[in-house]
C-alpha cells in the first residue's frame, strides 16, 4: 500500500517534509535559472511571473514549517531516530536528483551558472530548509562554504539569488 493510501500520523508528517523538498528545493531551484537569465536581460517577463509564483511558495513553505514545528512540540514521540534519519535521506536524495537535473537542463549554456554553482545552490537550499524546521545542518552538503552560514549567503547575494530565492 502506498503511503498516500495509508494516512497514518507518520505518513502525514513525512508528507509535510516532502512539501519542504518540493516547494523549498525543487521549485526554488527552478526559479534560479529564470532569475539568472533575467539578470542578463533575458526573459524579463518570465522572471516577473516567477516572482508572483514565488510569493505563493513562500506562504506554503512557512505554513508547512510551522506545521512541522507544531507537530514536534505537540507530538514529540513521532520524531523517532528512524523518522529523522529518513528525513535526512529524503533531503539528501532531493539534492542529488535536483543537482543532476539542473546540470542536465542547463548543459553549461546559461552564463553564470556552472555545474558547481547549481549544486552548491541546491545544497544551500536544503540546508536552509532543514534549519527552518529545526533540524541540524550536519555539514554533509556545502563543503567548505559555511562559516555560520555567512559565506554562503554572501556568495548567493553576490550573484543576485539570495534576496529572490532565500525564503
Amino acid at each position: 500500500m502506498r503511503s498516500w493510501q495509508n494516512p497514518t500520523d507518520n505518513n502525514i508528517l513525512k508528507a509535510m517534509f516532502a512539501n519542504q523538498i518540493l516547494e523549498g528545493i525543487y521549485f526554488y531551484s527552478g526559479f534560479a535559472y529564470i532569475y539568472t537569465l533575467a539578470r542578463s536581460g533575458k526573459m524579463l517577463g518570465s522572471a516577473q511571473m516567477i516572482r508572483f509564483i514565488q510569493r505563493d511558495e513562500v506562504t506554503h513553505l512557512i505554513l508547512f514549517q510551522n506545521m512541522i514545528k507544531s507537530t514536534r512540540r505537540e507530538r514529540p514521540e513521532l520524531f523517532t531516530k528512524e523518522l529523522i534519519d529518513e528525513v535526512y535521506d529524503m533531503f539528501r536524495e532531493a539534492v542529488e536528483l535536483e543537482s543532476s537535473w539542473g546540470k542536465y537542463i542547463t548543459q553549461g549554456q546559461i552564463l553564470g551558472l556552472t555545474d558547481s554553482i547549481i549544486e552548491q545552490y541546491i545544497q544551500y537550499l536544503a540546508d536552509k530548509r532543514l534549519k527552518a524546521i529545526g533540524f541540524a545542518n550536519k555539514g554533509f552538503w556545502i563543503k567548505g562554504l559555511i562559516i555560520g552560514g555567512l559565506e554562503t549567503n554572501s556568495k548567493f547575494r553576490n550573484w543576485g539569488l539570495e534576496g529572490k530565492l532565500s525564503s
